[in-house]
């Protein structure tokens, strides 16, 4: 058995709920334990260059706020109508719902009446299904006060006060522009889908900025808002990963490594 299934075995692999539920007092302690001598922390310098590098990243988007925005609104391109009518990928019910399902479905079973092989498999699905169920709501803890403290207005009264229009506190829609909220789950599951696919991590890490990107598309978010919500989403994703494999739960560390293995 792998770290990654071993962790979940000693966290109380799910038995059925009644078994689950006497078990959470431990598995919280666990999650949250005080890391051994010389174990990789989930935030490192590493961690820290991204999201200096997010920060540069979202200052140099500014820079296009307002040429990105007019043109998606006078461009005609099949690309940008595209983009448009699938920008709702980035809604979290799409990700959160049936990762639940799987969580209450999974979580129901007695593994005790498994082979060693159906228990290792259920409890990967199992964790990793709570992952992602978890992974995507919680960035929006702060982006959404964030949105209202900002109150950036959105590209639809560009022409009232132009890419850089505030008024915060309004709490009207129109003015919740920045950060993103659908680009940071696209952010969050990328990230996800890298960590599962690592054959396949930088096309899905493009696809899921490529996904980000149809807010400007669709001309409900300037660049800088999406690549600040793409990037939050994306590092709360990776901590929380970084997270969980450091204390053999769901992930494993790779030595050396920033994403850890599923």
């Amino acid at each position: 058995m792998d770290k990654s299934s071993q962790g979940m075995d000693e966290m109380g692999a799910p038995k059925g709920w009644a078994d689950r539920i006497a078990t959470m007092p431990t598995q919280w302690r666990q999650l949250f334990a005080p890391l051994p001598p010389g174990s990789e922390p989930a935030w490192d310098q590493r961690m820290t260059m991204l999201a200096v590098v997010a920060l540069l990243l979202v200052g140099a988007a500014t820079l296009i706020d307002e040429q990105a925005s007019r043109f998606a609104a006078g461009t005609d391109i099949a690309l940008y109508r595209w983009l448009s009518a699938i920008t709702d990928i980035g809604l979290g019910r799409w990700y959160v719902w049936p990762a639940l399902v799987i969580v209450l479905i999974v979580g129901a079973l007695n593994l005790d009446a498994m082979s060693q092989r159906g228990r290792q498999i259920s409890s990967r699905l199992f964790g990793n299904a709570l992952y992602l169920a978890v992974i995507v709501p919680l960035p929006h803890v702060i982006v959404q006060p964030l949105k209202i403290l900002v109150g950036r207005a959105r590209p639809p009264l560009i022409d009232q006060g132009g890419p850089f229009n505030f008024d915060p506190f309004n709490g009207a829609e129109i003015f919740r522009s920045f950060p993103s909220g659908h680009a940071t789950t696209c952010g969050a599951v990328a990230v996800a889908l890298a960590i599962w696919f690592p054959a396949l991590r930088v096309p899905m890490l493009l696809l899921g900025a490529l996904a980000a990107w149809s807010r400007v598309a669709a001309l409900a978010h300037y660049p800088s808002d999406v690549a600040a919500g793409y990037s939050l989403g994306a590092l709360t994703a990776l901590w929380l990963a970084r997270h969980l494999a450091a204390r053999g739960f769901v992930f494993q560390t790779l030595a050396g490594r920033l994403m850890p293995a599923a």
